[in-house]
């Protein structure tokens, strides 16, 4: 069984905005505790829409870019499609 980089460590976040949340993700997912700290009425980004209609900000770990058919290279708007 292999241990994840970040398996020994606690972290507690005490910042708001999409740049600590999406630290605080990155750091759970390479295995550290993460510890939200938030105001009583909860974070400002929780009432935020995701950013696009059809997406979830919070996918599960390992799942980022599963859903692209072709993102190699070549591919996308103006390169031979």
């Amino acid at each position: 069984m292999t241990s994840s980089p970040l398996s020994s460590l606690r972290v507690v976040v005490r910042a708001s905005g999409a740049a600590a949340a999406y630290a605080a993700r990155l750091l759970g997912t390479m295995g550290a505790e993460v510890i939200l700290v938030e105001p009583p009425e909860g974070s400002a980004l929780r009432a935020e829409p995701p950013f696009l209609p059809t997406s979830s900000s919070w996918r599960k770990p390992g799942s980022a870019g599963s859903d692209r058919e072709d993102s190699g290279p070549g591919s996308g708007p103006g390169r031979g499609d």
